[in-house]
């Protein structure tokens, strides 16, 4: 018996990206170990591949800073499925 058409099925669920609650509790862990910061849940959103953070400015300069640095961080954390176009 092969395998192949039950890879083929699982192969259409490989690239569904994670819901936003998920990509939110790793950005909120990601900053706190960065930056050693708390933010609420509350204060990140996620839209259109985009994450935006409502902090304090000298927070979001630093995280502007190493911006790169947060997204693969990030990625790694969610999986490389997941399309990161920017932080806000």
């Amino acid at each position: 018996m092969s395998l192949d058409p039950l890879t083929d099925f699982f192969k259409r669920f490989k690239h569904i990206t994670p819901p936003d609650e998920v990509v939110r509790k790793i950005v909120v862990k990601t900053i706190k170990e960065m930056f050693g910061v708390d933010i609420s849940i509350k204060d990140v959103g996620v839209k259109n591949s985009i994450i935006f953070i409502n902090t304090k400015p000298t927070i979001k300069s630093e995280l502007f800073i190493r911006k790169s640095q947060f997204i693969s961080q990030i990625k790694k954390e969610v999986g490389e499925n997941i399309i990161l176009k920017d932080v806000r």
